[in-house]
């Protein structure tokens, strides 16, 4: 099911779990859930402190079908996969990336840390910094820049051809 703002706040209203294991959800919620300015709150005891959009409490609550299936899990991020669409900028393709139950309640998601390459000694040994500015010349450095892992696969391969090729 497609998650949006409206049917995320009907189910802050209603307290009730929104979140189930394999759901998508949309830019809006993604930014209310992520990326939203912090509010400033009464306290009990009078004062005013910054708080998320969307409190803690609610989170746990949103998330609380996902909580009890987990819960008797050793792996926790195994079944607990929430998607969201975003588009490659080199092929154009739409591709999933998820967030975990623990993400959302904590509030530690940013799409760079699923959609970067992650430089690993055994697979992409060629990661010098001449490496790195090709692939920032091939697919910008921005942060609103998405590449699929398909795209980055291909890229690398074709660099490795090229420095095989030179030398």
């Amino acid at each position: 099911m497609l998650i949006t703002r409206d049917i995320l706040n009907k189910a802050l209203e209603d307290k009730m779990p929104l979140f189930h294991d394999g759901d998508y959800i949309d830019d809006d919620v993604l930014y209310d859930l992520f990326y939203a300015q912090p509010i400033l709150k009464d306290l009990p005891n009078g004062k005013k402190a910054l708080r998320t959009l969307i409190a803690k409490s609610d989170r746990n609550i949103l998330c609380a079908e996902l909580k009890e299936r987990t819960k008797s899990l050793k792996k926790e991020f195994e079944f607990e996969k929430i998607y969201y669409r975003v588009k490659c900028k080199s092929c154009g393709k739409n591709f999933s990336i998820y967030i975990t139950k623990s993400q959302i309640i904590n509030r530690r998601f940013k799409i760079s840390n699923h959609v970067n390459i992650s430089v690993h000694h055994d697979r992409y040994y060629l990661f010098t910094p001449a490496f790195k500015e090709l692939y920032s010349i091939k697919f910008g450095n921005s942060y609103n820049m998405y590449v699929c892992e398909s795209c980055i696969d291909k890229f690398i391969s074709d660099s490795m051809q090229k420095a095989v090729d030179f030398f």
